[in-house]
C-alpha cells in the first residue's frame, strides 16, 4: 500500500470512530477533499529559505496540509513556521509546546522517513528516534488523539 493510501485509509477509520461518538457531528469537513491539500507553488511560496522539504513531507501538505486534524491536538506547522533544528525538520509541536517532532535533514528523499522526538525546555535540544516511518507515526498519532488507541 502506498503512503498515500495507508493515510487515506487511516483518515477513514478516525473519522468513522468520530462520527459514532455523540459529539462527533463536527466531522462533516473531515473526508477528504481537494481543498485539504496544498499545491506545490503554494507550498514553495512559504517554505522558509533555509528548509528544504522532505518528499514525504511535501506530500503530506499536497494531501492533507489544510486537514483539521492536523490541529485536532498537537499542530502541523504550517509550512511558513517550519525550520531546522539541531539537524530536523521541525514540523509538529505538541499541544502543551513540551515536545516536538521532525524528520532529519538527511533523510530528505526518503519514501517514509524515521520521526524524531525532541522535549523542549531544556538548554540543548536532543533528538531521540521515534522509531516510526513518518506515516505510521501521522496515523499512531491520528488514533490516540481521537480513538485513544495506542500501538505501543
Amino acid at each position: 500500500m502506498s503512503n498515500e493510501a495507508f493515510l487515506r485509509s487511516e483518515l477513514a477509520r478516525v473519522i468513522d470512530v468520530m462520527a459514532s461518538r455523540p459529539n462527533g457531528g463536527y466531522v462533516e469537513d473531515w473526508p477528504l477533499k481537494p481543498e485539504h491539500g496544498m499545491s506545490d507553488a503554494e507550498i514553495d511560496e512559504h517554505l522558509p529559505d533555509k528548509v528544504v522539504l522532505p518528499i514525504a513531507l511535501r506530500e503530506y501538505y499536497r494531501m492533507l496540509g489544510r486537514h483539521p486534524i492536523n490541529a485536532t491536538y498537537n499542530w502541523l506547522r504550517p509550512v511558513d513556521q517550519l525550520e531546522v533544528v539541531r539537524g530536523k525538520v521541525v514540523f509538529l509541536d505538541e499541544n502543551q509546546e513540551v515536545v516536538m517532532w521532525g524528520i532529519a535533514k538527511k533523510d530528505q528523499l526518503a519514501e517514509d522517513p524515521t520521526v524524531f522526538q525532541a522535549a523542549l525546555g531544556f538548554d540543548e535540544i536532543r533528538w531521540y528516534s521515534e522509531r516510526k516511518s513518518f506515516t505510521a507515526f501521522l496515523a499512531e498519532m491520528w488514533r490516540w488523539t481521537i480513538t485513544g488507541e495506542n500501538d505501543g
